[in-house]
């Protein structure tokens, strides 16, 4: 983490951020600790203004638990004094990725700021050991934990229809409808749609292999609000597109 404190540090132009972390795998407990967590060289806010970051961390996708750091206040280079521990057995730990996402947190809203992650199956277990990477922007995921297809339809009534057309390319129509005041259809209304493993055993929690998340321009970015817009543009047209799970 000494790299973390270095003030001459030299950032590309288009960076937008450089995260040191800390972890140690014990074996013998199936335990993985992340800790350390330091960031340097958030940018500004668009409008401008200093950042109000939290990290969250999850290892996928076999961990369903997702943690979250404190907010750190006004502040663009945070540093967060706080340990994490997944329980990740030696089979799972080959096959898991471990995925730090940075938010921007104004008033009750979060504000996606870019992730870094790493498959877990190239990191060093030997001991506790250090890696800093590159913030890369967006939180989409190029990680194989699925796909899903799924079609809007925005009904005038105030009412939302998602068909579920395949997901991970198993064939799949279910629908559902989703009441919804007008005046938040364009703005915080939202759809999270989530994918899950039934347990066989009665004693075990189904597990959550990804999501996506659609809705207003309050709420998500990117294809999912030009998807979301364009089913509120195009009353009873039902529109389709495929989107890449992310992490829960």
């Amino acid at each position: 983490n000494s790299d973390a404190d270095n003030d001459d540090i030299e950032f590309p132009a288009d960076n937008i951020g450089r995260v040191w972390f800390s972890w140690e795998y014990q074996s013998s407990d199936e335990r993985l600790t992340v800790d350390s967590i330091k960031i340097r060289n958030l940018p500004n806010r668009p409008g401008g203004g200093v950042r109000n970051p939290t990290v969250k961390v999850c290892v996928f996708p076999f961990e369903r638990q997702t943690n979250q750091t404190v907010v750190r206040k006004k502040s663009n280079n945070p540093r967060y004094d706080e340990s994490f521990h997944f329980q990740i057995s030696q089979n799972e730990f080959k096959r898991s990725w471990l995925r730090l996402s940075i938010f921007d947190n104004e008033g009750r809203r979060q504000y996606p700021i870019g992730h870094v992650s790493c498959s877990l199956e190239d990191l060093d277990i030997s001991g506790r050991k250090t890696l800093s990477k590159d913030v890369e922007q967006g939180l989409e995921t190029s990680y194989q934990l699925g796909a899903i297809t799924f079609a809007l339809q925005y009904i005038p009534s105030d009412r939302i229809t998602v068909t579920i057309l395949s997901a991970k390319d198993l064939p799949s129509h279910e629908k559902t409808s989703h009441q919804l005041s007008k005046e938040h259809i364009e703005t915080t209304a939202n759809i999270v749609i989530e994918v899950m493993c039934r347990s066989s055993h009665s004693f075990k929690a189904d597990r959550n292999i990804g999501q996506v998340i659609i809705g207003g321009k309050d709420v998500v970015r990117g294809q999912p609000l030009q998807h979301w817009q364009e089913i509120v543009n195009s009353p009873q047209q039902s529109v389709q597109k495929t989107y890449s799970l992310s992490p829960p």
